[in-house]
């Protein structure tokens, strides 16, 4: 048990159980963009990047249409599969342009290259990945999946603590 965020309250966690879906994010009116979704008869991957798009609005700072990763879908098959919506770095560049520092975990080049300036610049894929994840597993259009994030960004929304 600990103390609700900004209540002074416990929290009890339990386990959370649904027979129909069930949609889940780090914030209240991202998770119900996707449950909005699976009510218009989309399914999980309408319901996923309709989250997505929310959370670019009500938590910008952690996910973004500038961002980048990778999706992995288990269809209803059992069969597996990974967009890939990384980075993508310029076409002019080359592998010698950074000189790797040994044993770093982090990816870390001689004089900070790949953290710093225009030779760390590369174009995010998130935009790409998930109206790619839309057009061959999703049920709905994209304008139908974005509209509650369109709706939060013009509307407004109470920020949370």
């Amino acid at each position: 048990m600990g103390v609700g965020f900004g209540t002074g309250r416990p929290t009890l966690k339990r386990e959370a159980v649904a027979s129909l879906g069930m949609v889940t994010s780090n914030h209240p009116l991202a998770s119900l963009a996707g449950v909005e979704m699976l009510i218009r008869g989309g399914n999980a991957i309408d319901a996923a990047v309709a989250t997505l798009f929310a959370l670019s609005v009500v938590e910008p700072m952690m996910v973004s249409i500038f961002g980048a990763g990778f999706l992995t879908i288990r269809l209803a098959d059992g069969t597996l599969t990974t967009i890939d919506d990384y980075a993508v770095v310029p076409l002019a560049a080359r592998e010698d342009m950074y000189v790797p520092i040994p044993g770093s975990l982090d990816n870390e080049v001689e004089g900070g290259l790949n953290d710093t300036g225009y030779l760390a610049v590369a174009t995010p894929g998130s935009l790409l990945g998930w109206t790619t994840a839309l057009e061959r597993y999703g049920r709905l259009p994209l304008a139908v999946v974005v509209e509650p994030a369109v709706r939060y960004a013009r509307q407004g929304f109470w920020v949370s603590p």
